[in-house]
């Protein structure tokens, strides 16, 4: 969840509201961790309220305290819970989600951190197993994007209604800092040997520096970002979810940006991507690559790169033979001279 809300308005027009706290109810669980530093809490108590706008009656928000201490029910606004937090009381993070939205933020309360108290966005996400009025059965976590603070809590709690404050629609900030595009440029150059940077940038991207990031980056045809994370060490051969990103980039080969697409297939081959992988019906990124409207360059790409040009698919499927059914002649040739057999 990206979408950063604009919550200036709206806090002014509440700022005359006060929140009505309640106390946990008997039978909240969760089960999770907040990490700051390399230093790990366990997160064992946790508050869930849903706060509506008396001037907009469909606007509701789910709020989320999860904390390694128990919080008083008189305590469980912002403000307060700053001062818990600089004073070593608790440590916790605080989770908004504006129900039917894509707008999500984090708040990470711990003294550690500069800029505790502060609500966040792009850096956390929120899947919503089981959410009415009365009960939330949820997971929230951060992502890595190179903050020094995360978190991951699966919890079950019920949920009390409360009344939206000013300090619940707070302006959040990126949680990844917002550059100028000189500014990042500049960051992406300074960052060949700097992790740290270079994660920071893929944050800014909207990219998680994992495998599952990796295989996003190339799905939405970043080249930028995949070649940041090719810097960062990750393999081109990389599987996610159950998909290697060489074959997924040619999958995706017709569908636009299709020049940002080749470039990545490019960069992935040129890193020693394993041209060869299968899916379950033994195709490979070559005979994928050999369709209607996928540019010759990408099979040229992978033929240079050493890619069977004799492969079968399970069901007796060739390159040579599908480049005949889809009249490719600019593939045809290049399977030729590759040794290709009729």
């Amino acid at each position: 969840m990206h979408t950063r809300p604009g919550y200036a308005a709206l806090a002014l027009l509440l700022s005359l509201l006060v929140q009505v706290g309640s106390a946990s109810a008997a039978g909240d669980t969760i089960q999770g961790t907040l990490t700051v530093n390399g230093k790990t809490r366990l997160l064992k108590y946790v508050y869930v309220t849903r706060a509506t706008d008396p001037e907009k009656p469909r606007v509701a928000y789910l709020i989320i305290l999860a904390s390694d201490a128990e919080v008083p029910a008189g305590s469980r606004l912002p403000p307060a819970l700053m001062d818990l937090a600089k004073r070593g009381q608790i440590h916790a993070v605080r989770v908004i989600w504006k129900e039917g939205t894509d707008s999500l933020t984090a708040t990470p309360l711990h003294g550690d951190v500069e800029g505790s108290g502060t609500p966040t966005v792009g850096g956390a996400m929120i899947d919503l197993r089981a959410y009415n009025e009365k009960r939330l059965t949820a997971q929230i976590n951060s992502k890595p994007l190179g903050q020094i603070w995360h978190f991951n809590a699966t919890l079950e709690a019920a949920v009390a209604p409360v009344t939206l404050t000013k300090d619940d629609v707070a302006e959040p900030v990126p949680i990844v800092p917002e550059t100028t595009d000189v500014e990042r440029d500049t960051r992406v150059e300074a960052s060949d040997g700097d992790t740290l940077a270079m994660k920071r940038t893929l944050g800014r991207l909207g990219f998680a520096a994992t495998d599952v990031g990796f295989l996003q980056a190339v799905n939405e045809a970043s080249p930028e970002a995949v070649r940041l994370f090719l810097k960062l060490g990750m393999s081109a051969s990389t599987v996610a979810e159950g998909m290697p990103l060489l074959m997924s980039a040619v999958l995706h080969c017709t569908t636009d940006p299709v020049e940002s697409r080749v470039a990545i297939i490019k960069a992935l081959v040129a890193a020693k991507a394993k041209v060869d992988v299968a899916d379950e019906n033994g195709s490979t990124p070559l005979l994928w690559s050999v369709n209607p409207t996928c540019p010759a360059e990408v099979a040229g790409a992978l033929i240079a790169a050493g890619a069977n040009v004799n492969v079968k698919a399970k069901g007796g499927a060739t390159p040579m033979m599908m480049a005949k059914v889809y009249n490719r002649a600019d593939i045809i040739k290049l399977l030729q001279a590759a040794g290709a057999k009729p």
